[in-house]
């Protein structure tokens, strides 16, 4: 099959791809060229311009995964722009788009239903800025959409370093801002949604799609596992100025 990855140069993407390499499958990688990727067709670009799309070969893709559309403005330029290139486009949502809540399901948020509103950008509202795309995508594509919504993603390569961040606050005793500790919130493995992105090849599954690990896990067990390995013990602040958790909820979701 012909693949086509926008973004996805690292962490889940990078898996996503191996899995494609390895199982004899054509694939192109679109993006900005900041890591190093041998041995791959790459075309170099910014998916915001229309004149940096038009590098991408005209061929018509299998399945278009993209992991760089952050607002409703890059997904009209992808709507408009690969509606002739690809029989099934796997859009890569964000588990942001719903409020807090425990068993969220797709329902939750409809993004049929969503009234776009004033438009914004990633930077100032995540959340609603992925909920616009995926009204973009949902109300004004001609292709078939998978929508997927991933929670917070764990690994070893994880760029965002959150874990990381709660690891060293936690050996070197410095104070950690919890709204509520006791708080469930959901993950996934990068390898795991690197398989289920893979999975989703050849499949009929269109909407939105919530990929996430079986359980939620509360935050004060997250912390225990912690305390555990490196046999120290967590420091709670009142104050949530400089060292709010990059986890730290108000309740589960």
């Amino acid at each position: 099959m012909k693949i086509l990855i926008i973004g996805g140069n690292r962490y889940v993407g990078k898996r996503l791809t191996h899995l494609f390499n390895v199982n004899g499958h054509e694939v192109t990688l679109f993006n900005r060229g900041s890591i190093n990727t041998n041995h791959l067709r790459v075309v170099h670009g910014d998916r915001r311009k229309i004149n940096d799309l038009k590098k991408i070969p005209d061929i018509n893709f299998d399945i278009i995964y993209d992991f760089a559309c952050f607002d409703a403005k890059e997904a009209e330029l992808a709507v408009d722009f690969f509606k002739h290139k690809t029989a099934h486009y796997i859009f890569i949502s964000s588990q942001s788009v719903y409020g807090a809540g425990a068993n969220l399901t797709e329902e939750a948020f409809n993004p049929l239903q969503f009234s776009l509103g004033e438009l914004v950008n990633s930077s100032d509202n995540y959340g609603l800025a992925k909920q616009q795309a995926e009204a973009i995508f949902s109300q004004q594509s001609q292709l078939k959409v998978t929508i997927i919504r991933f929670p917070i993603i764990m690994g070893k390569d994880d760029y965002t370093e959150r874990l990381k961040w709660h690891i060293e606050k936690i050996k070197s005793g410095e104070p950690i801002y919890f709204p509520d500790i006791k708080a469930k919130i959901s993950f996934v493995h990068a390898d795991d949604a690197g398989d289920a992105l893979f999975n989703l090849m050849g499949s009929a599954l269109y909407g939105p799609l919530n990929i996430a690990s079986s359980l939620p896990i509360r935050l004060v067990d997250l912390v225990a596992m912690i305390e555990k390995k490196y046999e120290k013990k967590l420091i709670s602040s009142e104050f949530p100025a400089t060292n709010h958790s990059p986890y730290g909820i108000s309740s589960d979701w």
